[in-house]
């Protein structure tokens, strides 16, 4: 049986619009990316970045089990 590998690219994303997609609140989303502020810091975001890396939305999306 053969397994089919998707490549799925993640876009750059505000944090409002990766809540939208998780159905959480932007004060949610806002307390996720601080409690996981040093794995997102080593995938390339800023604290005073305004949109999240492609790197950084991949990191919460497999952390949180977020499906774009």
């Amino acid at each position: 049986m053969e397994t089919v590998s998707k490549s799925v690219r993640y876009p750059s994303l505000f944090p409002y619009q990766l809540a939208r997609h998780a159905e959480v609140s932007r004060r949610t989303m806002t307390k996720w990316i601080h409690a996981q502020r040093l794995q997102l810091e080593a995938c390339g975001y800023s604290r005073k970045q305004r949109i999240l890396p492609p790197s950084a939305v991949k990191y919460l999306c497999d952390y949180y089990c977020i499906i774009l």
